[in-house]
């Protein structure tokens, strides 16, 4: 009874999770999440295999549906378990996983990434390197439009400002 519970329990957990993620490695985050906590709750149970279990919880009907997307990726899920060291809790359990997943037909999706993300420290490591190019200010280039006309307007307004400046400092105090 109580097995059947925590079944159910797990079964709901993935399908929700599974409902948004979208790559290998995401899966293998959760199933690892949801292992560790079979095997947690199994330490307290008499006669309980995690391994059956989650056999049991990847078989159920209501996972085919999100489980059918990673069974086209078999051998990528595999050699991610048994490379990356943050899914070393998965490796007694590769093949349960292997025998589930060959089990559930391959629905191909576009959706599924296979390769593993960065760590977030690491984008933030080559943010913080990355080279900033430096901001160039516009330079304000006018062109000139020299005719005859433009200049004896110059000259006119330069004859004005200069008279305008001598009456200024010759005026009587």
């Amino acid at each position: 009874m109580a097995r059947n519970y925590m079944v159910e329990k797990f079964v709901v957990e993935l399908a929700d999770s599974l409902s948004y993620i979208r790559s290998i490695d995401g899966f293998l985050v959760k199933l690892g999440t949801i292992v560790v906590s079979l095997e947690d709750e199994c330490r307290e149970i008499s006669n309980c295999d995690p391994a059956v279990l989650l056999e049991n919880i990847l078989m159920h009907e209501k996972l085919s549906r999100y489980l059918s997307r990673f069974s086209c990726y078999i051998d990528d899920i595999v050699d991610s378990i048994n490379s990356d060291p943050r899914h070393k809790v998965l490796r007694k359990y590769t093949d349960v996983l292997r025998s589930v997943l060959e089990r559930i037909k391959c629905v191909e999706s576009t959706e599924i990434e296979k390769t593993t993300p960065p760590a977030l420290w690491v984008k933030e490591y080559k943010e913080q390197t990355r080279q900033v190019k430096p901001i160039h200010r516009p330079v304000l280039r006018f062109k000139l439009n020299i005719n005859t006309e433009s200049i004896l307007t110059m000259i006119l307004l330069a004859s004005i400002i200069l008279y305008i400046i001598s009456l200024i400092i010759y005026l009587p105090k």
